[in-house]
């Protein structure tokens, strides 16, 4: 199984940086170029997937979009939000300049009022990765996601503790990380390419 993670080109909710989680947000003009790299390369390498996920929210509905205009996909899309951004409860639609980042307003962040804590994220992520193995193996599966969402799925696939999702890669813009798990069981990752 190949899972292809993207995510959602850039927002302007990135760029006011705006804790937007399970609001929809929108692209930027440079999200939408973005979006086309992506596109192209795998028009380019005719990448064919069994199965595509994209996240119900309006800003991964938009970089769906663009990439079936380039690609025009045979393969079902599932809009779902077994694959949204995490839920940040109080946080949401605040900009991060309302809080001062020191250590414990980082761990509440993590364990938001209303919102969805890291570990609950994680389940989801878990949860997920148990559904795209089942029905997924020796398949090509592209995924339009969020950022901590791509975190927690790939610490899932690679089997790191909890501790150790932030450690990994900040996930770019319309980055695309890939997770394969070959013939033998071996489990490979590759994070933030700008090129498959």
């Amino acid at each position: 199984m190949k899972l292809f993670l993207l995510r959602h080109g850039e927002t302007f909710d990135n760029v006011q940086e705006f804790i937007v989680g399970h609001l929809p947000g929108k692209l930027t003009a440079n999200g939408e170029r973005q979006v086309l790299l992506p596109a192209q390369e795998f028009a380019d390498k005719e990448i064919n997937f069994s199965k595509i996920y994209c996240s119900d929210l309006h800003r991964t509905r938009q970089t769906f979009d663009i990439l079936n205009q380039v690609n025009n996909f045979e393969s079902p899309c599932e809009f779902t939000d077994e694959v949204r951004e995490r839920f940040f409860g109080e946080y949401e639609g605040c900009y991060r300049a309302d809080f001062v980042w020191e250590e414990e307003t980082k761990k509440q962040f993590n364990y938001p009022k209303n919102g969805e804590s890291v570990e609950e994220l994680m389940n989801r992520a878990k949860a997920f990765l148990d559904k795209c193995m089942e029905k997924h193996m020796n398949q090509n599966v592209l995924v339009v996601s969020h950022g901590q969402f791509i975190l927690a799925l790939i610490n899932t696939f690679m089997d790191r503790e909890l501790k150790d999702l932030w450690g990994s890669s900040q996930i770019d813009n319309a980055s695309i990380n890939i997770l394969e798990i070959d013939d033998d069981g071996t489990r490979k990752e590759r994070i933030n390419l700008s090129r498959v």
